[in-house]
């Protein structure tokens, strides 16, 4: 990408991007009133009232799309990740045969990598 503008409005942003090769216009037209497809994890569909009223009492905040993010614990969550959390800390009861896999997402060149 040779060029490239970022421009800014209230509810959306669009990406400009030209290259040498190609000089082609494409636009694009969003209504800034439409909510946006939004993840599972990011909307709060499925939280009860008790995880609402949790809510109402901790540190809040948005991320840099607006939407509400609570911090629980040290670590911020939205809210039916929150209801996730707070479901699996009332409910899962660990046994000693249990093995728990975790690792860090990586992204298409992997962790560490970014940018090379």
């Amino acid at each position: 990408i040779k060029n490239s503008s970022i421009f800014s409005f209230s509810s959306f942003t669009i990406l400009s991007c030209c290259t040498h090769t190609e000089r082609k216009q494409e636009s694009i037209t969003m209504d800034p009133y439409q909510e946006p497809h939004l993840p599972n994890y990011m909307k709060d569909d499925k939280v009860s009232q008790e995880t609402k009223i949790l809510m109402s009492s901790l540190p809040a905040d948005k991320d840099f799309m607006g939407y509400d993010l609570y911090n629980y614990k040290g670590c911020w969550y939205y809210p039916n990740t929150l209801q996730a959390v707070l479901d699996v800390q009332k409910h899962f009861r660990p046994r000693n045969t249990d093995i728990i896999l975790a690792s860090l997402p990586k992204g298409e060149k992997g962790v560490g990598n970014m940018g090379k």
